[in-house]
């Protein structure tokens, strides 16, 4: 069944931006380039450029294809200007108008069984530090780095934007992301190796927080309790990479030579062409070995999503290098992959980059038709025009 651009925009709400325009007060000093013509220009030049810049932007207010009106007039932006607003712009309101859109969504496209896996991983973007004065110095060189930790379930999920010394490390980062995605007592967090803190694990445990990760090899435990091995029939691809040597129950050690009182699950496996050991480590209790070893397969999603973002949508570089334009800018290339990878799933296409360049043709007419992508106001106009 065919979907179409107007069905999918009926679920959204006809005053979002205005209603929460109103909430952040993002207009009320500056009527020239609005809250909603930026979120416009930005999506459009986030899509369409392969490196988005100030200059490409202020150049896309000038394109005869592309012209933004506001109370009746055609609104023109310089470079200076538009970097100011980045500046000063709430960025709570793309942040709110993400989350309302991924909730929207979700419900609509996403598989009920893999909602439950929610995978976790953070990427770090640098910049020389005399030109970016946010964030914190890298460990060798003159660069500061800023660290995007998200979650994921097929859709980008909690998004957590870390600028300080802390915030490089996964232990707080992606730990914080976790706790604030707001997971509920069927869902899974998968994640890698990046958190490493025993207390983490314990913590987890105790808010109730399930999770499947993977331990180095080198870690302390004591094994309280041997479990069988349930067997896996030899049609399952997992089970001709990985063997399953043991299924235990332990006690880590943590760093200050104490061991933590929380038993947790603890799956050995080796891989059957390199014999190299996987040690994959939960505290699920009713799951079989081999789907735990599955659930942590599944986090390789979230690699490919950050490719993805990384190589489409501009998150390798700062638009802008205040930490309030990182925001705003970061929320609305959460907004593009959002819109973009709903657009993938309801037309059943494969490749991202497909995917993408079919959404970019679809934003493009809409923008050369002078309306936003979310538009209510005369859906019937275009409705040829924009199916999904």
């Amino acid at each position: 069944m065919q979907v179409l651009f107007s069905d999918l925009m009926a679920k959204v709400p006809k005053k979002l931006f205005e209603e929460v325009g109103a909430e952040f007060k993002v207009d009320r000093y500056n009527h020239k380039l609005t809250g909603q013509s930026l979120f416009q220009i930005l999506l459009y030049n986030l899509c369409e450029e392969n490196q988005v810049s100030l200059r490409v932007i202020e150049d896309s207010f000038n394109n005869h294809q592309f012209k933004l009106h506001h109370n009746g007039k055609v609104l023109k932006a310089s470079k200076s200007g538009i970097s100011d607003r980045l500046k000063t712009v709430d960025y709570r309101y793309y942040e709110k108008i993400f989350i309302t859109l991924q909730n929207i969504f979700a419900n609509e496209i996403l598989d009920c069984n893999m909602q439950q896996v929610k995978r976790f991983d953070s990427t770090i973007v640098t910049l020389s530090s005399k030109l970016l004065k946010s964030g914190t110095k890298v460990p060798v060189g003159d660069k500061n780095q800023i660290k995007f930790s998200i979650g994921f379930d097929g859709l980008p999920r909690s998004v957590r934007i870390g600028a300080t010394r802390s915030d490089m490390s996964e232990d707080v980062a992606l730990r914080d992301a976790i706790k604030s995605a707001s997971l509920s007592k069927d869902d899974i967090a998968v994640f890698d190796r990046g958190i490493s803190a025993r207390k983490t694990f314990k913590d987890f445990s105790q808010l109730g927080i399930r999770f499947v990760t993977r331990l180095t090899e080198k870690a302390n435990y004591r094994v309280i309790e041997e479990r069988s091995i349930e067997l896996v029939g030899p049609d399952d691809s997992i089970n001709r990479e990985l063997e399953i040597v043991s299924d235990s129950v332990v006690q880590l050690r943590s760093k200050d030579v104490h061991w933590i009182k929380e038993s947790f699950r603890l799956v050995k496996t080796v891989n059957k062409k390199t014999g190299k050991p996987l040690l994959f480590l939960t505290n699920i209790m009713d799951s079989s070995a081999f789907e735990i070893t599955e659930i942590y397969k599944a986090r390789w999603d979230i690699e490919v999503f950050f490719k993805f973002i990384k190589q489409h949508l501009n998150t390798k570089h700062f638009l802008s290098r205040d930490i309030n334009g990182i925001k705003v800018v970061f929320f609305m290339i959460m907004i593009a992959a959002l819109l973009i990878l709903t657009f993938k799933v309801v037309n059943k296409i494969e490749s991202f980059k497909f995917a993408k360049r079919r959404f970019v043709e679809l934003l493009r007419r809409a923008l050369t038709y002078d309306i936003i992508l979310l538009y209510k106001d005369n859906p019937g106009r275009f409705k040829d025009s924009f199916t999904f």
